[in-house]
């Protein structure tokens, strides 16, 4: 492990005892013994719909493979990305989708970025209701800047002009991989299957918002007169997202959390419960997804021994 690496997670590390001391240890623990357990199982329902929606977003921009074939890589690439600093391990999917299935590693690439694209389309949106309860500048800046990179890419892919200039340039370093850049931009479309994407990625945001009202709703969360709970759940869950990938931390683990549980508290959310809620909240849509993704590895790996078999 080389030392940036390592610091960046000491970082992650004392951003998380940071918080956790300052909501107090005891507190936090009284506030998670207060906690609704059978309201939190319904949390973990939700997220586990959510996630074979992504699953399935991912069937459509790949095409021919079935859910339960993908189901294990997608798993298993989300655990891997997720602790990587701005998710930037996605690709891996693709290196074992061809593999495991023989599927072009353009092809595979260019669904990944599709599903990147789709879901921060969903996550700028839904980070726009943050403007009514929030100071705008803490809002402004990541969507700005993630809005800013969805054009861009969109813009690169989708002009002819654009294109070509890219590849003239790519092509000046490196012909070969020139021609992997024609490739992997000729697989960007934005036809049906992409607008689809953008469909389903509504819907999984829209799932991982009401899990967190519903563990909102477990610890008891009081908000200011006139604040929505919902509204608030469905900005603070893709806000912090913008945030903890910003931070460039791994998983945004740290970052995320703090943000999290302090905007909660602007709106009237009482310190403790916040922070305890928010830590919950990761702990169902972050932390359980990596275990059971890590645990799809046994799986993928049975499989590349048949395919290296045959």
């Amino acid at each position: 492990m080389d030392f940036t690496r390592a610091a960046v997670i000491l970082l992650s590390f004392l951003l998380f005892i940071g918080l956790i001391l300052y909501g107090g240890l005891e507190n936090l623990l009284k506030a998670g013994e207060n906690a609704n357990l059978g309201v939190l199982v319904l949390a973990l329902l939700t997220i586990c719909l959510a996630m074979a929606v992504r699953i399935y977003r991912w069937k459509v921009l790949i095409g021919d493979i079935s859910f339960l074939e993908l189901a294990p890589i997608q798993m298993f690439g989300i655990a891997v990305s997720s602790l990587t600093p701005g998710k930037l391990a996605e690709p891996a999917k693709a290196v074992i989708l061809k593999r495991t299935h023989g599927i072009p590693l353009t092809r595979g690439v260019s669904s990944v970025v599709l599903e990147r694209v789709s879901d921060i389309i969903a996550v700028v949106v839904f980070s726009l209701l943050a403007f009514l309860y929030f100071e705008p500048i803490v809002v402004f800046i990541p969507v700005a800047i993630f809005g800013g990179a969805v054009v861009a890419i969109l813009a690169a892919t989708q002009s002819k002009f654009v294109r070509d200039l890219i590849v003239r340039i790519a092509s000046v370093f490196s012909k070969r991989i020139a021609q992997i850049g024609a490739g992997f931009m000729d697989q960007l479309k934005l036809d049906g299957k992409f607008l689809k994407a953008v469909a389903l990625a509504f819907v999984i945001w829209s799932l991982d918002s009401l899990t967190a009202v519903i563990v909102f709703t477990s610890f008891g969360l009081q908000f200011a007169p006139g604040i929505n709970p919902y509204i608030v759940a469905a900005s603070l869950v893709s806000l912090t997202v913008l945030i903890g990938l910003l931070s460039m931390l791994p998983g945004g683990i740290g970052s995320t959390e703090i943000s999290f549980s302090l905007l909660l508290e602007s709106v009237g959310v009482q310190k403790d419960l916040a922070i305890a809620a928010v830590l919950m909240f990761r702990l169902i849509t972050f932390w359980i997804s990596i275990g059971a993704g890590l645990a799809m590895s046994v799986f993928i790996k049975e499989k590349m021994k048949k395919m290296n078999a045959t």
